[in-house]
């Protein structure tokens, strides 16, 4: 316990959801500003709530997509817990979308009286082209869905206000959002055993999803944080802490980060107590010893860890106190002083409590064994056993000592079958063991196996087996079969029941008693596929980029419906109605050459060797004559050959409008694409706007590798 000097506080800012008469205004959207095709990224809806006389009983948000986006899930966060948001789409259809965009509508059913504020967690993929997403909160009230915010509005092209609207770019050129940027703290220091208000000030604070702040090491979420409307501070309580200077870390709901190093300095506090020295150092486990500890700063009223109730006299001065020890288990211990504001100090493994009574020993136990289900009345000979003493193979029923504590008696408790120690400990926690001193045995036969009937059977499960051995219990467990139940014959000598699902191949039969002895049957029974496996013949392509998006044909027969592709993504896979073709989309992957397999449900596949190549996407060089810059993209040059001289295979060259006065080569292996028409920002194409004056009695030509030429023209 220590003492607080400033009152710490929670601040909540979330999205209504499930909320008792109350409709719901919707605050801002968050989310990164860039993202790639086929990327996933998680958006923040915030709002606040309004309490009204009609209680709605659903409530859901609306959100409008680009086509080509996909909603992967939604979850709503409140005081009263998270809930998933499922698509409804009776409501979507109610919305107007514009032209290229979706409606999708999330809903969810009240189950909380609460009022209180929330937050709307998206999860998106992204489609192949930019957009925005726009939000709509509503609800079903009054036997009607309606659009709470913006009020009764239901056709998007009328929802403008920035407030429900954020943006997505996946062009290259996109720049993300600034990351959180903290210059200063106010305060800048306090102590280490008080909770300090401090303030953050700096740029681009942003709360909702991950954001939050870490200081000296520690985490504290956006919902415990104040923040500055505009961004340019942030309050929250910095937590106790060591003595030292620390970094402040700022981190926004994108996941970037910006720290303030050395941001904020815990320093003790000069009226806090503080131990020099304790004197004796040690004393029996059962108390009674006066000590003397030195110090400063000792209040009257102070309490001392290894000190009794019975009193504590101090110096005038504070720096010296004596006390009587209390009893505690033998051992070294910390010696701590807190005075009555809390303010403590320790010093670490200061006094030793050593044992007054000798340690208990064994020198036998009788009888050495007995069934494993316990029930066996023990006789353990020895010296100082105290009355109190535990015995680890005996229950809880209790332990008769003897007077002068050199014999016990008491009763085993189940233990599995096997060699165990004896350990008896008194009170005190002195012990004794003697090893290996008694022995569990079962007290009923373990089962056995001869045979099983019949001993192979379809992967999916469903064959009838009779597996004959002995000493089979009711209540036996048999790992080839399924829970449905097993029927044991009267003598124990046989069994029924039906097999479970199981990949195929040859497994062992095993059985159990609930007494946990069983018995094995090795390689006892075959499960086999009823479906045939699935063949590739061909792919088509058999190479595409590295980041992924190459739609492949696979050739072959027996495909699945849901089958497996190893090269694409989880994107869907569309099979011929005949199995014998499928097509995807590959995913993102190292270049080089791969296997290519497919699996289907059933787990049977096939693997067509070295049969499709990922190659590197293209960098790019840029090219202007007339700045040497490029507007500062790079590698930047004047000429289409210096260009052509510097990149590596693969290589797209961006050429800036104009006129070039060249005729370009290539003598080396490699492949080039030479793309025109750009402007000088290298954003906007238009065709035919670069021209390459080709000198007379010269040409164009690639002596090795090859040249591609795009949106240019050729003149003499």
């Amino acid at each position: 316990m220590k003492k607080s000097r400033f009152v710490s506080y929670l601040v909540v800012i979330q999205l209504i959801f499930f909320i008792s008469g109350c409709k719901w205004t919707i605050l801002s959207v968050n989310g990164p500003k860039c993202a790639s095709t086929g990327e996933t990224v998680t958006i923040y809806v915030e709002g606040t709530s309004e309490s009204e006389e009609n209680s709605p009983t659903q409530y859901g948000l609306i959100l409008q997509i680009p086509d080509s986006w996909l909603v992967l899930s939604a979850t709503a966060e409140v005081s009263g817990g998270s809930y998933n948001l499922t698509e409804n789409a009776e409501y979507a259809s109610l919305y107007t979308a514009e032209s290229g965009q979706k409606v999708w509508v999330g809903t969810a059913t009240q189950t909380s009286n609460v009022t209180t504020n929330g937050i709307a967690t998206v999860v998106l993929m992204i489609g192949d082209t930019s957009g925005q997403v726009k939000v709509a909160a509503g609800s079903y009230r009054n036997g009607a869905w309606t659009t709470d915010d913006p009020a009764g509005q239901f056709d998007f092209a009328n929802i403008t206000e920035q407030k429900y609207i954020h943006s997505i770019s996946t062009a290259d050129t996109c720049i993300p959002a600034s990351p959180p940027t903290p210059t200063s703290v106010n305060p800048a220091s306090g102590f280490t055993d008080a909770v300090t208000e401090i303030t953050v000030y700096g740029s681009n604070f942003l709360k909702g999803g991950v954001a939050g702040v870490t200081i000296g090491g520690n985490w504290i979420s956006y919902t415990s944080i104040a923040y500055a409307a505009d961004g340019s501070w942030l309050r929250f309580n910095a937590p106790e802490h060591s003595a030292g200077t620390v970094d402040i870390t700022v981190r926004n709901p994108d996941s970037q980060e910006g720290t303030l190093a050395d941001g904020y300095t815990y320093i003790v506090d000069p009226s806090a107590p503080t131990i020099t020295s304790i004197d004796p150092v040690s004393g029996p486990s059962d108390g009674g010893t006066t000590v003397t500890i030195k110090g400063s700063n000792f209040d009257n009223n102070i309490y001392v860890s290894v000190c009794s109730f019975s009193g504590v006299d101090v110096s005038d001065d504070g720096t010296s106190l004596t006390c009587v020890t209390g009893s505690h288990p033998a051992g070294v211990v910390d010696v701590m002083v807190q005075n009555p504001d809390y303010q403590s100090a320790t010093l670490e493994d200061a006094f030793t409590y050593y044992n007054v009574s000798p340690a208990p020993t064994i020198t036998s136990i009788d009888p050495v064994s007995g069934p494993s289900d316990g029930g066996t009345t023990v006789t353990i000979k020895g010296s100082n056993f105290d009355n109190n003493i535990y015995v680890s193979v005996c229950s809880f029923s209790g332990v008769d000592v003897s007077d002068d504590g050199t014999s016990l008696t008491c009763v085993t408790g189940s233990h599995p079958a096997g060699v165990v120690d004896v350990m008896v400990q008194n009170p005190d926690y002195q012990s004794a063991i003697l090893g290996d001193a008694f022995t569990y045995y079962n007290v009923s036969p373990a089962p056995t196996i001869t045979s099983i009937d019949p001993v192979s059977g379809p992967s999916d499960g469903g064959t009838t087996v009779t597996i004959k051995g002995s000493n089979f219990d009711n209540n036996i467990y048999v790992s080839v079969c399924s829970f449905s139940g097993v029927d044991v014959s009267d003598d124990g000598t046989s069994l029924t029941c039906v097999t479970g699902s199981h990949p195929a191949g040859v497994v062992d039969v095993m059985v159990q008693n609930p007494d946990y002895q069983s018995a094995i049957l090795g390689d006892a029974f075959t499960y086999y596929n009823v479906s045939p496996a699935p063949t590739i013949t061909s792919i088509d392509p058999v190479s595409g980029p590295s980041d992924g998006g190459t739609t492949v044909t696979i050739k072959g027969s027996n495909f699945d419906n849901n089958i497996y592709v190893s090269v694409c993504s989880f994107s869907g896979v569309d099979v011929s109605d005949d199995g014998t073709s499928l097509t995807c989309v590959t995913g993102s992957h190292p270049a080089g050459v791969v296997d290519v397999m497919v699996q289907n449900p059933d787990y049977q596949s096939a693997t067509l060797g070295d049969a499709f190549t990922y190659y590197n996407t293209p960098s790019v060089i840029y090219i202007n004559a007339e700045d040497s810059t490029c507007s500062g993209n790079s590698p930047c040059f004047t000429s289409i050959q210096e260009g052509i001289e510097a990149a590596k295979s693969e290589t797209l060259i961006k050429v800036t409008a104009g006129y070039y006065n060249e005729s370009p080569y290539l003598n080396e292996t490699k492949v080039l694409t030479i793309q025109g028409g750009w402007n000088t920002s290298y954003v906007i194409q238009t065709p035919g706007s670069t021209v390459i004056r080709i000198p007379s009695q010269t040409s164009i030509k690639a002596n090795k590798g090859s040249l591609k030429f795009e949106n240019l023209s050729m003149r003499p």
